[in-house]
């Protein structure tokens, strides 16, 4: 056999039989898991840790704080100091798990103000929502004063049956807060539930006939001011330099007629060509009134000449 071929196979069959040595006297490294409690450790608390992976071997624990090592599956450990640790568990000095826990600075229980809200309104045999809002609460007891028992939770939801001011107590506790209030309601009676009544069928009545009024003769007092005083305005002032001005008016009704009487100081004695143009214009848009002038009678007086008109309104 060549030297070179037997070289080779025995090389061969050495590393082989290193391998199997090797593997006989060396363990696979299986990290292992744990947890620790409280979530949240304060300084000078215990904290439990627990191996939570499968493991058959024996196991030291490293706090991180330069205490003696421990061992077992569910060591209980306390730190003195606030600060971040690195713990370490392992099995043998190449196979470790390791994880950070953070201890925070010890603190005292502080009274607080509770945060709470419940309905505007609440009324008989309908359900109430109490609810507490305080920041880190985790335990509650809800009473109603005088009414045996108590429910706990962070909702409160009782149904009262009778109407009338009650008073709630509200304790809260948590791990470093803690509050106590009561307040008063007033429970409205029950509320009405309206359900209308259909409506009823229209009944369909014929209409009467429209009854005709007979437009009345007379004149109201509103009508003839407001549509012939104004005639008497025009005819004392066509010509405002002339110094033409009212003197007197008289308004008065005689059996089915409105008569109006204006006597009238004309300085520039031009009250027939007013008059004339009073005719053509006036009367015609009086409608839908009959417009009559009655008297024009001048006369003289110390102010000058007067002019005295009449005119008498029917209604058609």
């Amino acid at each position: 056999m060549d030297k070179r071929v037997i070289i080779t196979l025995f090389s061969t069959v050495l590393l082989a039989l290193v391998l199997l040595l090797v593997k006989a006297f060396h363990k696979e490294c299986v990290p292992v898991d744990f947890v620790f409690s409280p979530e949240h450790p304060m300084q000078g608390e215990f904290v439990k840790f627990k191996v939570v992976s499968e493991s058959n071997e024996e196991l030291t624990w490293s706090f991180g704080d330069s205490s003696v090592f421990e061992t077992g599956k569910e060591p209980i450990h306390k730190y003195d100091s606030a600060a971040t640790y690195k713990v370490k568990v392992s099995t043998d000095e190449d196979c470790f798990s390791e994880k950070e826990i953070i201890i925070a600075t010890n603190r005292k229980m502080e009274t607080v103000q509770l945060q709470f809200n419940y309905p505007a309104e609440i009324h008989v045999n309908e359900p109430a929502v109490f609810t507490d809002a305080t920041n880190e609460a985790t335990a509650w007891t809800w009473e109603i004063e005088g009414i045996n028992g108590s429910e706990s939770g962070k909702s409160f939801i009782p149904t009262f049956k009778r109407a009338g001011r009650y008073t709630i107590i509200l304790m809260v506790r948590g791990k470093y807060i803690q509050g106590d209030t009561s307040f008063e309601i007033m429970v409205q009676p029950e509320m009405q539930t309206y359900t209308p009544e259909p409506a009823p069928k229209p009944v369909v009545v014929a209409a009467p006939a429209k009854a005709v009024t007979k437009a009345s003769k007379y004149m109201s007092d509103s009508d003839f001011e407001t549509n012939f005083i104004s005639i008497a305005n025009a005819l004392a002032s066509e010509d405002e330099n002339a110094g033409n001005r009212w003197r007197d008016k008289i308004v008065s009704q005689t059996g089915t007629a409105r008569t109006m009487k204006v006597i009238i100081i004309d300085g520039s004695q031009q009250i027939e060509r007013k008059l004339e143009n009073f005719k053509q214009t006036q009367l015609v848009s009086s409608e839908p009134y009959k417009v009559l002038l009655v008297k024009n009678i001048v006369r003289s007086i110390k102010d000058g000449p007067i002019t005295e008109i009449t005119i008498m309104v029917i209604k058609k």
